[in-house]
């Protein structure tokens, strides 16, 4: 077979990411801040969801592998990767802690498996009513192991992808009497950068294997709506995400390796943008202490 070279549509789903959860971690809290030397813990699963073109790319892309491909396939193995990558469909754990530093005043850290947040907001609060503005920044976690792959996607190595994140949400929300129940909504908007290297691993240790420096840029919004039902000092909470997400990345000193052992000419170049939509479910069990 002779040598393929990529184009750069191979690489347009870099648009797609998410540290999780299609825009960001599920932010699993009401509207109305903790009081202060209050803290809460929460712990649950998160399910996301790709629509669109980034599920088709990962479903082509996990019907194939990257060294037994004819030409017209390697960039749909490639885009597809690329988007799991990103967009990571499926079930993540999801670890949160909280705590009221008064004044209405709430800090938080949220860890997901793959991503850390930290955030801060502030709430303008009434006995039942509350409007809450936030600031989070988030950090994209690099693995490096070269044995690492993916479930799915065949030879998809992508552990020592990382990024950073910065994130606003805005949500009101209404508790009833005693806090038995607790509801709210709101929008949430973004920026992301991730970057790193991904390797494309073949099933035969005779071949080599491909690697490529690829860095991406990603702007979302979107929507979110939660309810959580409990006694102090446990609730349950579930909340659900929606993100349109606009991104565009580049890919330098890229090669895959095909039938035979042969390597394809470097690649450098730029992806196309690409449109995307996230939704992610999130079940948490939630814990207030004083």
């Amino acid at each position: 077979m002779p040598p393929i070279r990529l184009s750069a549509a191979a690489f347009a789903a870099l648009a797609f990411g998410s540290t999780a959860c299609g825009g960001g971690a599920a932010l699993m809290h009401p509207a109305h801040a903790l009081p202060a030397s209050e803290v809460s813990f929460g712990a649950g699963v998160s399910q996301n969801f790709v629509l669109g073109e980034g599920d088709e790319a990962v479903e082509e892309a996990i019907a194939t592998r990257p060294e037994a491909v004819e030409p017209g396939e390697v960039n749909d193995y490639v885009r597809g990767s690329v988007a799991w990558s990103l967009m990571t469909p499926g079930l993540a754990p999801w670890v949160g802690g909280r705590a009221g530093l008064g004044y209405h005043l709430e800090a938080g850290v949220t860890y997901t498996g793959r991503a850390a947040r930290v955030d801060g907001r502030y709430a303008f609060e009434g006995d039942s009513t509350a409007l809450s503005l936030g600031l989070g920044l988030s950090a994209r976690l690099a693995h490096p192991d070269d044995s690492a792959t993916t479930t799915d996607i065949p030879g998809l190595n992508e552990s020592g992808l990382h990024g950073v994140g910065v994130d606003v949400p805005i949500i009101v929300g209404w508790r009833s009497s005693a806090e038995v129940v607790q509801i709210y909504a709101g929008l949430r908007g973004g920026y992301e950068s991730l970057f790193g290297n991904y390797l494309f691993v073949p099933s035969s240790p005779a071949e080599d294997i491909a690697e490529g420096e690829v860095t991406a840029q990603r702007w979302f919004a979107g929507g979110l709506a939660g309810l959580l039902v409990g006694v102090r000092p446990v609730w349950v909470g579930f909340e659900l995400d929606a993100a349109y997400q606009l991104g565009s990345g580049t890919v330098t000193d890229a090669n895959i390796p095909l039938n035979g052992g042969e390597a394809a000419p470097q690649y450098d170049g730029e992806s196309g943008t690409l449109q995307a939509l996230g939704l992610t479910t999130t079940g948490v069990l939630i814990g207030h202490f004083n």
